[in-house]
Order: structure tokens, then sequence, then C-alpha cells
């Protein structure tokens, strides 16, 4: 990875081969470890990674099945890892290198849970692909130019389609002019060219890719067969139809921004959000085994207490019965052993006052599942009925299922910290399902009318949310599904859903729940101000905290972009995970809301973590240590994402409205800057921490005795501004420790009391 900053297209070449290695072994492992048994699901972390010179191939599996202690767990799958791979048919030099892999291959439990586990193998693949020097990229052209003309089949299919497919990353980044191409470069930059056109006659294409470069080409030159196709009514507003194969090489290129091409003529986030048919981007690549789709439902309208009914919804919907559907649950998992939904917001770059409150819903499928997929989601999304004992089962299961807190605590933790920050809308405080446990938790089954209340909102959200007007889509497919994708979207804009026009009751419910009242949902938090900061205690049945601070900062700092990631990697990690044990320690600047926010996880010794947040900002920049923070920063911006990844990113900056021109403009901000400016930035952190009057704000989750001991630490702070402070209690058994700090007495079940007009936490 250290060759980025001296040799971008060395480290480009680098990427694009290991797209091509995980292109050639995606299908047949997927395939082939999804009925190993070992875990609902592959998970996203599936892929390959370059580390130290060396291609590492690593698996890794959501919701681990094998129960027991991690070290069962590591046995167990190791073994059934070893014979899937052993099965599998490879050419004899590449059954070699797959040997080799399979002696050093290592598996780790990441988590002790068994159940909420996730097993990680990982291979060290020494491929042929690792045979050269990364360091010189002509030394890399040669070597490819070596193997085409040897007998490396493998090879040189896996060429066809990473670098001859009209969706190669070349077609966008190398073999496209760019006036700001570095000069040193241009005596490479003519070689790839003059390369890439040799082999590019039609003889040296694959039948596969043949196939699909003549698909979409015709697609691109015939406008009314792409309108045939795809069934949409006003192509043009239906982002990168007309151009496919241009829009389809975005799709290889992480770097590159989905979101620049939706705003190329101009059009700004709201004409879009404004269209009457919503928003579709559509993302494809060539040889595809799954589809990744990513689909928001914008909630402009919907109100608070319908909100938190969306979640219910979403699992309702995977539990209950749809009209006309026998077997239904049965069949949606097994077409959809991915889907997953929740309630957040996104905040504008351009207008941070405004945000985009969106319910999310994230799934991959089969390709060869496509049609039959999109019409059980259809029928989801538009015909599902639900009844009360549909709403009882769904509580029920979910209160179970959110039942261990420590789940969530992390995201909390860093949620609240960030609130003070947050702009004041709807949707501020919505994160990871944690304060929807709280909300969970307050529904109590037996009560008939409680029931009915939730049926009747579950229904008046329901109308208002799954119509076509309000979709936002990505989507990584192969190209020939456009009319099974149709199909979903013309079923959105037909029917009517089950009590989709009732309103009644929501009015009164509403005013009778304040459900975004924190102090409310939850009995076991507090709130306090300490310092011109909010602290949140929250209370959970563990022995390790989550810490979390956050400090507000300069926007669009470059300066800040590669001091956080320097501080993170080496200095936050040396003193929070080795030597204070943490599972995690991280550091996030937000570039464009201004705030950094620094936190641990799983933190056994949350005090001496919290300290050391602050202790890191003191920390010494040196020029040399520039050099390595900059390439820490910029390399992974360049990275192969997973393309379960890609989607969801391409929604988010979508969302967020960050185009291709924003992130390049950020990129060359941090390449130019300097140590000095560095330092200022850390100095500039550390005071406003030290200042009395606001500028951050706190968060701790955990046990009550870490939460016990982060009181007396948040006492001896308090002292200085004793006069301002006040916070409620968490519950009884602290009253007598609040007794003793300067902090207005609280509700004993953590409502808050009436204190001076304005405060927080009233």
């Amino acid at each position: 990875t250290g060759i980025y900053m001296s040799d971008p297209i060395g480290y480009r070449m680098l990427s694009v081969l290991v797209q091509a290695l995980l292109g050639s072994l995606q299908s047949p492992f997927y395939k082939s470890l999804v009925k190993l048994e070992i875990a609902k699901d592959i998970g996203d972390d599936t892929g390959i990674d370059v580390f130290d010179g060396k291609l590492f191939f690593v698996i890794s599996f959501d919701d681990v099945l094998i129960e027991g202690p991690s070290g069962k767990i590591v046995a167990e799958c190791e073994d059934r890892i070893r014979k899937a791979i052993a099965s599998f048919r490879f050419d004899k030099k590449m059954r070699k290198h797959i040997d080799n892999a399979l002696k050093t291959m290592k598996v780790e439990a990441s988590d002790k849970r068994p159940m909420r586990g996730r097993a990680i193998a990982e291979m060290i693949m020494m491929s042929p692909f690792t045979d050269f020097s990364l360091c010189e990229p002509f030394a890399c052209l040669c070597e490819i130019e070596r193997r085409l003309k040897s007998d490396d089949l493998l090879f040189k299919r896996m060429f066809d389609r990473v670098f001859l497919s009209p969706s190669s990353i070349y077609h966008k980044v190398l073999l496209t002019p760019s006036d700001k191409f570095d000069r040193k470069l241009s005596k490479l930059r003519s070689e790839l060219v003059s390369f890439f056109n040799e082999h590019s006659d039609k003889k040296a294409l694959s039948d596969d890719s043949e196939m699909f470069y003549n698909s979409t080409k015709s697609m691109a030159d015939d406008e009314k067969k792409a309108e045939s196709l795809f069934s949409f009514e006003t192509l043009d507003n239906i982002v990168g139809m007309m151009k496919f194969p241009k829009f389809a090489s975005l799709a290889l290129d992480s770097s590159c921004d989905v979101s620049d091409a939706a705003l190329e003529n101009g059009r700004t986030l709201d004409d879009y959000y404004g269209n009457k048919h919503g928003v579709i981007m559509h993302v494809a690549e060539s040889d595809l085994l799954l589809s990744y789709f990513t689909i928001a439902f914008r909630l402009d309208g919907i109100s608070e207490y319908e909100a938190w009914h969306l979640q219910v919804l979403i699992d309702a919907m995977r539990r209950a019965h749809v009209a006309g559907i026998k077997d239904f649950s049965e069949r949606f998992f097994n077409l959809f052993p991915s889907f997953s939904a929740f309630v957040s917001a996104y905040t504008s770059v351009s207008f941070p006052e405004r945000e985009t409150p969106c319910l999310v819903i994230r799934f991959k499928i089969l390709n060869e599942d496509m049609d039959e997929g999109m019409e059980l989601l259809a029928a989801l999304l538009r015909d599902s009925v639900f009844t009360e004992r549909d709403v009882i089962e769904t509580i029920n299961g979910l209160q179970a299922e959110y039942s261990d807190m420590s789940y969530f605590a992390h995201d909390f933790s860093r949620m609240m910290s960030l609130s003070d920050f947050s702009s004041p809308e709807l949707f501020r405080n919505v994160t990871g399902g944690v304060l929807f446990k709280g909300y969970i938790d307050s529904i109590d089954v037996k009560d008939k009318a409680e029931v009915e209340d939730v049926l009747q909102t579950i229904r008046s959200a329901y109308g208002k949310i799954f119509v076509r007007g309000n979709m936002i889509l990505t989507l990584l497919s192969d190209c020939l599904h456009g009319a099974a994708i149709s199909k979903l979207i013309r079923r959105l804009d037909d029917g009517r859903v089950d009590g989709s026009d009732s309103s009644n009751g929501t009015g009164r419910i509403i005013g009778a729940r304040r459900m975004m009242d924190l102090a409310e949902i939850n009995r076991n938090m507090r709130f306090g101000r300490y310092g011109g900061g909010d602290f949140t205690f929250y209370q959970i049945p563990s022995d390790v905290s989550y810490p979390s601070v956050t400090i507000g900062c300069p926007k669009h700092s470059a300066a800040l972009d590669v001091v956080s990631t320097r501080l993170q990697d080496v200095e936050l990690y040396r003193e929070v995970r080795v030597n204070g044990g943490a599972y995690g320690a991280y550091i996030n600047y937000d570039y464009y809301m201004g705030t950094f926010t620094m936190s641990s996880i799983r933190d056994p010794n949350g005090i001496k973590s919290f300290k050391s947040f602050f202790e890191v900002l003191k920390s010494k920049f040196s020029s040399s240590s520039l050099d390595s923070a900059k390439r820490s920063f910029l390399v992974p911006l360049s990275h192969p994402q997973s393309n379960e990844r890609k989607s969801y990113a391409y929604f988010v900056r979508f969302a967020r409205g960050i185009t291709d021109e924003l992130r390049k403009d950020r990129v060359n901000k941090a390449e130019r800057v300097t140590a000095v400016e560095c330092k200022e930035a850390l100095d500039d952190l550390f005071r406003n921490h030290a200042l009395a009057d606001g500028g951050k704000s706190y968060a701790i989750v955990g046990g009550k005795s870490s939460l016990s001991d982060f009181s007396s630490l948040f006492k001896d702070m308090s002292d200085i501004v004793a006069n301002r402070c006040r916070m409620s209690r968490m519950a009884e058994s602290e009253s007598k420790a609040s007794k003793k700090t300067s902090v207005a007495k609280g509700a004993s079940k953590g409502k808050a009391t009436k204190g001076p007009k304005g405060s927080k936490g009233e």
C-alpha cells in the first residue's frame, strides 16, 4: 500500500489485479460456502485484501450457527472450509497456490458470543499476481504481457473480463484523456494505451465478454430498445441508462461516484428528491453472480410515532402472511438471506440544516432468482396484510432479539456524543436500533388497546411509505435484469395497501406519547451538563464500557483528515487497544459536518481510555510521520470495495450530496497539507476540549460499576462550573452518589426534572 504516494498508477494496477482474482473465485466460493451451514450468510468482509506485498483472501461469516465456545467455532469452521476448498477443481498451477494458502490459513472468532459472532478465515494467497514487483508499474505491465503470451488460460480469461470489458476501470481511469494527469506519468500512460489497444481486438475477447459488450453497446445505441427493455416512463430522469457503458464503468472504480453522474447536468439534489418518479441509480457489472440492492424510502411527512413503527413494520412483513402467497416467510428468507432494514437520516453536505430521513432496505439476491425475488418483494411492499396476532408475535420476537443491549452499545455511545452537534430534526437520534429497543420495551402486548394502536399506526405509515415517488434505488447488478426490476417499480404504483388510507387515532397517539423524548424512552438514561458539554450515561448489564467524546472543530479540514487517520492507527491504537485492552479504538472526523469523535468498544479500562482520548491530542507530528499519515488516509480511497458495500456507499453519497468533485477536492487538499498545519489542528482540538463553555459532548455506556467510576471523574470536572451543572438520576440505586454532586436531583425513574429555562435534559 505504500506505493500510492509515489506511484498511484501502480497501485491502481494492483487494485485491478485484485479484482480479477476476486472475480474468478467469488462464484464457486460463494455457492460452496453458503452450503457449509457455518452461518446464515457470508459477511461483506469476504473478499481479497492487500497487505505487505501479499494478497489475503478473507472469508467472513455473519450470524454463526455453530454453538459453543470460540475455540470450538474456530476448529469447526476451519475443518469445513478446508474440505470445501479441497473439493474445488483448479488447474495444476492454481492448485499449487491454493494448497500453499491452506497451509497458512488461520481462523479466528471475532466475537465471543456464538450466535452473534463472526468467524474469519484468512489465507495468504501467494498468487501468480504477487510474483513481480508491485513498486514498478513497468514491471507489472511486462508481467501481464508475459502471461498473455504463455499458456495461462485462467489469467487470459480474467484479463478479458477485467481489462477489455466495457465496464473496465481502464476505460474510465487510464484510457480516458485527462488534463490533470501528472506529466511524469505520461510515458507510462502512452505505453498503457498502446498496450491495451493492441490487445483490444475482437479476437482477444472471450465469448462472455463479447456477448456483454454487444448487449451493452446495442442498448446504448438504440434508445427505443432500451426504453422497451426497462419500461421506464421518463428515461431522461433515470441516471445513466442512455450511456450505459460509460455509467457501467463506475461500478469497478470505487474512487468514482455515481452521484456525480446523477448531478452532471447541473441538477440539484432537491430536483431529484422532488421528482415525481423518484431517483433510480442503476450501476451494472459483467459476470456478477449476485445483485446488490439498497432501496431507500423517504419519510417526509411521517410523524414521530409512525417512524418508530417502521422498524416493527419491516420485521412484521418478514413474518406476516402475504395475500395470495403461501409459505411466504420461508420463500422470502430463502431468496433474501441478508435482508435488513433500518431508519436513519442523511444530512445534506450543501445544506447542513437539512436532513433526509429514510427507511433503508438492503439485500442481495442470486441473479438466477431475480424474477421470482422481485415479484415476492413487490408483494411484500404493496400487498402485505397485518393482523393483531402478527403485531403481537412481531413485538415478542423483537423484545427477545433486542434483549442484549451491549449489541448496540458502541453505536449508541457515539450517537449520543454527537447529538449536541446534530441538527434538531425529527430523526437526529435514530441509529443502530438503540433507541428503538427502548420503544419496543415500552409496548405491552397484553394491552389490546395498545396493540390496536400499533396496528393502526403501522397501516397509516405503510400507506404513505411504499410508493414509487418516495423511492431511491442503487443497484449493482447484471444489466439484463432491468425488466424484472422495472416490474417492482411499476407494482409500487398499482394497488392499495390494506388500511393505507387509515389515519384513525394517529393524532391522539402522538399527543399521548412523545416517543422522541429520550428521557422517557428508556428509564436507565440520564443527561447532564458539565463544563459546557453534554454527558449521557446509559446502564447495561456488562463489565465493560463504551466511552465516546465528540469535539466541535472546523469543517473541510485536510489537516484533521490526515491527523485522525494517524492518531487512530498509531497513538490511540497503542494506548487504548494494546495498553488498555479494549476491543477497539476509533476516531472519526466528519469532514462535512465539523465533528471529531473518539471512542472505544468493549473497554475494560474505560476511565484510562477516556483520559487517553485527550492525551493523544498532545501527540507530536513530524514531517516523517506526515508521509505515512497521508498514505494511510489516501490509499483506502482507491481500494477495491465489495459489491455489497458499493451499493450502500453510492446511496449514502447521493443522499448526502457528495459529488465526485467534492471527493477529488478533499484528496487534493490532503495531498498538499503540511506537518505544521497538522500540529496546529491538533492544538486547536485540545484547546476546544479544555474550554468550559461548550464545544464538546460525552457519552458513556457501561455497567453499574464503570458508570460509578465515571460519575466520580465527571464530578471532579464539574467543580469548575458547579453552578451550571444539572442532571437526572439514572436509578434509585445511584441516588446517594448523586446527592454528593452539585447536580440538581432528577426523577428516580430517569425522567428529567424541571430546571433552569432552556437547560438540557428538560
